[in-house]
């Protein structure tokens, strides 16, 4: 069905009303350049026949005169054939132009005809391209159908699938209902067994309870014991220890024993057993080494005990003269005591005094700002003037003091 051009889509341009004229005046300047080229050979012919022949003649008259005669007559021929030539050339022309009438009218004529097949042929590719795209939209929907059916039949496949999965799976689960009342049936009758066994068990732990709690208190009072036993060889030990210290071993084949009041390096004063260091310590470390050999700091109690300790101080180091004793007042400010507690007020002092400068103990802060809380002797000092305070943190040397 053909469909108006006006209706169905915009108007186009009309080839044929530009390719048409330009072929006609191609024709028309072909004929005209053809016609040219006639009048030019005629109006040369006529030229020659004019004008050279006869000057020709004359030049070669007095020669041979029969032969221009022959010539002239020949010449008149063929102007004559011409003539004819240009007549007949002319009725040819005058063809061409009634043939060039008749072929502008039929191009005119094929023009109108071309133009209505060219709308006929818009229409129809119109209309073609129309169609092509309602066939690609019907084929598009074609293949969505086919896409559709396909998921379809896997749809279907894929639930037929699941369908016999679920069949195994209800098959499988009845299978293990069954499973699960044999398994309750031997679960009660574990249970059974089990309450039997524990009561047995409840017995057996009650027992071994029993006999744990009686091993636990034998391993105590086995403990106790190696205590005892660690401590008696301990005692042992120290017994051993200070017997080789004060009763050394003087002969190896008889193991005879000679007994003396002071360990190697003590000195022996009155009662008691005296140790004068070579090496300097902190106040609180010189006791500690006293302490570590069952002994301690000095405490003086007699001017005798005085003299001897300033004088073997003296002679075993002239150089370091100062020595810590086991006095301080690190508890209380200004309350000196010896290391067994009493005050040192409770029994005679030899404290440095400087005329016109003061008297030991200053407690004086410039070297240690916490000031001097321990107690030393200078063998430099005059015996009876040879305390003095100091600072806890200063290494001197020291005395320890031991009873026999």
């Amino acid at each position: 069905m053909q469909l108006p051009a006006s209706e169905c889509r915009p108007p186009k341009p009309q080839l044929c009303h530009h390719t048409c004229p330009m072929t006609v005046l191609s024709v028309l300047c072909f004929l005209l350049i053809v016609t040219g080229i006639i009048l030019l050979a005629m109006y040369q012919l006529s030229s020659i026949s004019k004008w050279n022949f006869p000057l020709f003649d004359s030049q070669n008259i007095t020669e041979n005169n029969i032969s221009v005669t022959a010539i002239n007559s020949d010449l008149k021929i063929e102007n004559q054939m011409l003539m004819n030539r240009s007549v007949e050339l002319e009725e040819q022309y005058g063809l061409l132009n009634k043939t060039l009438v008749k072929f502008i009218s039929l191009d005119l004529a094929t023009t109108g005809e071309r133009a209505k097949l060219m709308e006929k042929i818009d229409n129809l590719t119109w209309t073609n391209a129309h169609l092509t795209d309602e066939y690609r939209k019907a084929v598009q929907r074609s293949v969505e159908q086919e896409e559709t059916l396909v998921n379809m039949s896997r749809t279907i496949a894929d639930l037929s699938t699941s369908n016999s999965e679920l069949q195994l799976g209800k098959q499988k689960l009845e299978e293990t209902n069954k499973l699960k009342q044999v398994l309750q049936e031997e679960e009660i009758k574990a249970r059974e067994k089990i309450q039997g066994i524990l009561g047995e068990t409840r017995e057996q732990n009650h027992h071994l309870t029993s006999l744990l709690e009686k091993q636990r208190a034998d391993v105590d009072q086995y403990k106790e014991e190696q205590k005892k036993i660690e401590a008696k060889l301990q005692s042992v030990e120290e017994a051993y220890h200070f017997l080789d210290r004060y009763c050394p071993v003087v002969n190896q084949n008889t193991q005879e024993r000679v007994c003396k009041k002071c360990a190697d390096g003590w000195s022996l004063f009155q009662s008691k057993c005296y140790y004068f260091s070579s090496r300097s310590l902190s106040w609180s470390s010189s006791r500690v080494w006293c302490q570590t050999h069952s002994a301690d700091l000095i405490i003086i109690n007699t001017e005798e005990e005085q003299n001897f300790t300033h004088e073997t101080s003296h002679k075993t180091d002239q150089t370091n003269t100062r020595l810590w004793l086991g006095m301080s007042d690190i508890q209380h400010e200004g309350d000196w005591r010896w290391v067994d507690g009493q005050q040192v007020t409770s029994s005679p002092q030899y404290w440095l005094a400087r005329p016109g400068v003061g008297t030991e103990p200053d407690d004086w802060r410039s070297e240690d700002p916490e000031g001097e809380d321990c107690g030393h002797m200078d063998t430099s000092e005059d015996v009876l003037q040879a305390w003095m305070d100091g600072s806890c943190k200063i290494a001197y040397r020291w005395i320890c003091e031991m009873n026999i």
